[in-house]
């Protein structure tokens, strides 16, 4: 995996661990990042104009805060 990818709103990581691969439980994680942070062009500009869903991605490590 090359990001690790991040939202502002709870509504969209919701959607987002909804989406996930795998078994189990869905995770939501409350993280802080330790460098920059981009739009996730995965759902930004191409699919939906500007950033409505404020959804990020880093290739820097995330420190996790709570969950």
């Amino acid at each position: 995996m090359n990001h690790v990818y991040v939202t502002q709103t709870l509504d969209a990581a919701v959607w987002g661990a909804e989406l996930a691969a795998g078994e189990g439980r869905c995770r939501i994680y409350i993280v802080e990042p330790e460098g920059e942070l981009e739009d996730d062009p995965n759902v930004t500009d191409k699919k939906l104009p500007g950033n409505p869903t404020r959804s990020y991605r880093t290739r820097q490590p995330v420190k996790i805060i709570g969950s």
